[in-house]
């Protein structure tokens, strides 16, 4: 397509629904844009790799366009702190007015292991994990399994900005979505901006992220559920008054809260600046896990800096006063 506008570097735009089979690389030397469901290989089959050089631009018309890295393949997407890959609007790239869904967003699908596998009578077993798959949402393709250490890739110095959309129902696309993605994947220096719904939305798996910055996110900054057992350090969120929900919303499973594997992941290091009408850390649905120096503040109409709400969270909560002999489920 011919975008005058944007006269830096060269537009490609890739074929419409295409699926990566195998390896592909792209550069910096062009903007490229994306059609519709971008997908790096098929679900556990035709793996592939998606490499995009630092300082790369990948564009989206619509809400309809996002990326997609199915199980068994990979995205290595590595910039720098001068020149970070840019995930984007056409908007953005052309100076129209920016704000938040313009375009899809980013989903990793991986093979580590989520609480939504399974028949959920009992614990959940090994058969269930291994022949996991749970439907992500936004249409994007298959999540879970008994591989915790799953490696899909790479997101250093990734910007993500305008994504999100609501396809109804509970079904949306995030920022970036992270489902099932096990504890080999690296995801690090990242920041998502004016996202539709939440910035960043772990759904089970067993992944770390750091350094992570959120900001003026239309719903939840940062939201995690499903069993995810990864960490979150060294994060900035930064609300926005304009359609904020939570900074930070903490779920095991709304189905059933004692559902395993138990959501425990360790947050430290975080800073929420908190707007008009918006709240701050929530944990519920049987929420579990360690936090650790957490700083929010709030602005008019705050009903809440952190908030445990329900008898199954609760439960696991645990005072400063607790014998230090006694391990809780949840920590604060």
């Amino acid at each position: 397509p011919s975008f005058p506008q944007i006269t830096d570097k060269p537009v490609y735009q890739l074929a419409q629904d295409v699926v990566f089979t195998s390896d592909v690389t792209l550069t910096n030397d062009a903007h490229w844009i994306l059609k519709g469901r971008t997908a790096v290989g098929g679900d556990r089959t035709d793996s592939a790799t998606l490499y995009a050089q630092f300082g790369t631009t990948l564009i989206g018309e619509s809400g309809d366009d996002f990326l997609v890295v199915r199980r068994d393949s990979k995205i290595e997407a590595v910039g720098t702190a001068t020149q970070p890959i840019v995930m984007t609007s056409i908007q953005d790239m052309t100076g129209a007015e920016t704000g938040i869904g313009q375009w899809g967003g980013v989903v990793l699908l991986g093979n580590a292991p989520a609480n939504s596998c399974g028949d959920q009578v009992g614990e959940t077993t090994a058969d269930e994990l291994a022949n996991c798959g749970v439907a992500a949402e936004g249409d994007a393709g298959q999540f879970g399994g008994n591989q915790p250490e799953d490696n899909s890739g790479t997101l250093k110095y990734v910007v993500v900005k305008q994504a999100g959309k609501t396809l109804g129902n509970g079904d949306e696309l995030n920022g970036i979505s992270l489902a099932g993605v096990g504890s080999g994947t690296e995801v690090d220096f990242i920041q998502v901006h004016q996202n539709l719904d939440d910035g960043v939305e772990f759904f089970g798996g067993t992944v770390s992220v750091s350094h992570l910055v959120l900001t003026a996110i239309g719903d939840d900054s940062l939201d995690w559920s499903f069993g995810w057992t990864g960490n979150a350090q060294n994060v900035y969120i930064q609300q926005s008054a304009a359609g904020g929900d939570n900074a930070i919303e903490a779920d095991n499973n709304e189905d059933n809260p004692a559902w395993t594997p138990l959501t425990t992941p360790i947050i430290s290091n975080v800073t929420i600046v908190g707007a008009d009408t918006t709240n701050g850390f929530l944990l519920r649905n049987g929420a579990a896990g360690n936090i650790r120096n957490l700083v929010v503040t709030g602005g008019e109409g705050n009903t809440n800096s952190l908030r445990v709400s329900d008898a199954e969270a609760i439960a696991n909560a645990v005072s400063c006063e607790v014998s230090p002999a006694r391990q809780p489920l949840l920590e604060i």
